[in-house]
């Protein structure tokens, strides 16, 4: 039987078989492996985003707690002739600073994470100046009963530190909103990139698979085919087919190569048979000339 190098009849069966069901499962796998990772990514960038709701919530509240401890001041100075500042208001800056001051790290994060390095810089600094104005300055100026021009040396000051951190709290806001709206955008991208990325490889996937699988049952049905009407030929007689499918070298090839083998003997036998029956023939004949021989020679002898 010859086989052609590189041909694909040289493949068994079997190993067309288990290359099928290997290229099925490597199909499967790839679109198990995007899958993933459109979950890790989509996953990362909600992360990204949840980071980024975070830090607009604290540049949010860091605002709105400047603001409520600047009017609790505005309103402590207007309030100053009762000599001190009312325990409630006091408790109020007191709670607001807190929060500022335990954040502004977190806010000096945020500005540097999103290009503010003038926000960084000054940030703390200025809740330092108010903080000091507020709670240290105000409340000393009040129990002294200063003048008015005190007090509006240190509504100036109060205002424009205050004034400035509101600034910088609402820049950050601003930038923080850009960011989270940004990121969104980036996220719904990804989602779209990755899903049409897995539909077109799901039917990728399937077309070669379905390909591999159609070309694969072709090569062993017309092989099979062939063979068979060869085979009904043989049966009825005729000797002088050519049997199909003895270059490939799978298992078709080995069925094709027995139905060569069952041709040729059955060649031989009616080749066999042939010279049987003409040494028959050949051996009838020496006897009926033999005959004619003895029967001439009885004839002469009378």
């Amino acid at each position: 039987m010859t086989n052609v190098a590189g041909s694909p009849f040289s493949v068994t069966i079997a190993g067309k078989l288990r290359a099928t069901l290997m290229i099925t499962f490597a199909a499967f796998l790839l679109i198990g492996s995007i899958a993933f990772l459109s979950g890790r990514t989509v996953d990362a960038d909600m992360v990204k985003a949840e980071e980024v709701r975070r830090d607009v919530d604290i540049a949010s509240r860091m605002r709105l707690r400047n603001l409520e401890a600047v009017l609790a001041a505005m309103d402590s100075i207007i309030d100053r002739d009762e000599g001190r500042i009312d325990p409630e208001r006091m408790a109020l800056i007191e709670t607001n600073f807190d929060y500022l001051k335990g954040h502004v790290g977190a806010a000096e994060t945020l500005a540097s994470k999103l290009g503010a390095g003038e926000v960084a810089a000054t940030l703390a600094k200025d809740i330092a100046s108010v903080d000091e104005a507020i709670r240290v300055s105000l409340p000393k100026l009040i129990a002294a009963r200063a003048d008015i021009a005190a007090f509006a040396t240190i509504d100036d000051a109060i205002d424009d530190a205050g004034d400035r951190v509101a600034t910088s709290l609402a820049d950050l806001e601003a930038r923080a909103d850009q960011m989270l709206s940004d990121t969104l955008v980036a996220t719904k991208a990804d989602v779209d990139f990755l899903l049409y990325l897995q539909i077109a490889t799901t039917i990728l996937a399937l077309v070669a698979v379905g390909v591999f699988i159609l070309w694969t049952s072709r090569s062993i049905v017309s092989g099979l085919s062939l063979l068979g009407g060869a085979m009904l030929k043989l049966a009825a007689g005729d000797k002088s087919i050519e049997v199909p499918a003895r270059q490939r070298g799978d298992e078709i090839g080995e069925m094709a190569a027995a139905v060569q083998v069952f041709k040729e003997q059955a060649i031989e036998r009616e080749r066999l048979e042939k010279e049987a029956e003409a040494s028959r023939i050949s051996q009838e004949q020496a006897k009926r000339r033999q005959a004619d021989l003895d029967n001439a020679k009885a004839e002469d002898l009378r």
